[in-house]
């Protein structure tokens, strides 16, 4: 069974996110996987189809498809195996009863065979339970300097240096660059 991986993509507006993750979800439907995202931007992921997470179609779905957060989001969850969960503004879930849930979910992933994304505008965005278990982080340009996160971001020079580099590339116009980092 390989390792699931957990990727943080972090990057302030309109710099490539979204993009990213269409990307590499469009690659793994291809090979079989579905995928779902959980957002509550109107603007984003309007050419994908909603779903009621609530009903026996999580565990059945093919291709991609959205839901919204609400109170049972993380229980109903539990049902979501095999594929991708992408949580769209992450920083919806920083919260203690939230976070508790949620890194059951993160915990489990392997298990249920879950490729994780968590999307942020900034590092302080992304609740602290996703670095515990982040496989790579996905920078683009970022305002807020990674040492906000220096308390569980490991190997922090890299990144920065990292970010430098992302954030120079992006002011000399190249706003759609990025960089990955593996953890």
């Amino acid at each position: 069974m390989r390792a699931p991986f957990l990727i943080l993509v972090i990057g302030t507006n309109g710099t490539g996110k979204t993009t990213f993750c269409k990307e590499l979800i469009e690659q793994k439907i291809n090979e079989g996987q579905r995928a779902l995202i959980v957002t509550n931007h109107i603007g984003e992921w309007t050419d994908t189809e909603s779903i009621d997470i609530r009903t026996r179609e999580l565990s059945t779905f093919t291709g991609i498809r959205k839901t919204h957060m609400n109170k049972d989001l993380f229980l109903e969850l539990k049902r979501f195996y095999n594929g991708i969960l992408v949580f769209d503004d992450a920083r919806r879930y920083i919260n203690a009863k939230i976070e508790n849930t949620l890194e059951d979910i993160l915990i489990s992933r392997r298990q249920q065979m879950l490729d994780i994304f968590a999307v942020g505008h900034s590092f302080s965005k992304i609740p602290r339970s996703f670095y515990t278990y982040a496989s790579h982080l996905c920078l683009f340009k970022t305002t807020e300097h990674a040492k906000t996160r220096s308390d569980v971001l490991c190997s922090i020079d890299k990144i920065i240096a990292m970010q430098q580099i992302v954030n120079n590339e992006f002011d000399s116009g190249n706003t759609h660059y990025y960089n990955i980092y593996k953890f």
